[in-house]
């Protein structure tokens, strides 16, 4: 475990992440989903702490995963950043992603033939 430390330590890596239990060393677990989900929505700690009514401190530990935060908790998160919800709380990504903010069933239909604007039907001849 000595040997880990210094490289865990490296790569931003809780104590979690070094496990002796014979775990993956490098899986994120929850509070490195929770730090990723804060940086990318660009909230601070204080941010955090103030829209979960917690102290600094907490949300240093439900991000170093010496603690870990309710489901209320989570679910505050996920709405503050964005994040999914069940990505916070599995970290299995979610299987109907969002293509440039619309769902993938929004483009069912739609083609990309040139239309007539006034009557809607396909134009075969575009001039």
């Amino acid at each position: 475990m000595k040997s880990c430390t210094r490289l865990c330590h490296h790569l931003g890596m809780t104590n979690a992440q070094r496990s002796d239990e014979g775990g993956f060393p490098f899986a994120f677990d929850l509070g490195d989903r929770l730090d990723k989900a804060m940086r990318v929505a660009g909230l601070t700690i204080d941010d955090m702490a103030e829209a979960l009514d917690v102290s600094r401190g907490t949300i240093g530990n439900y991000r170093s995963g010496r603690t870990t935060p309710s489901k209320l908790q989570i679910k505050e998160w996920a709405m503050r950043t964005g994040a999914p919800l069940a990505w916070l709380e599995t970290g299995m990504e979610p299987q109907d992603r969002p293509v440039n903010g619309l769902k993938q069933d929004v483009f069912e239909g739609i083609t990309t033939a040139p239309i007539d604007i006034f009557t809607r039907e396909p134009v075969d001849d575009v001039a």
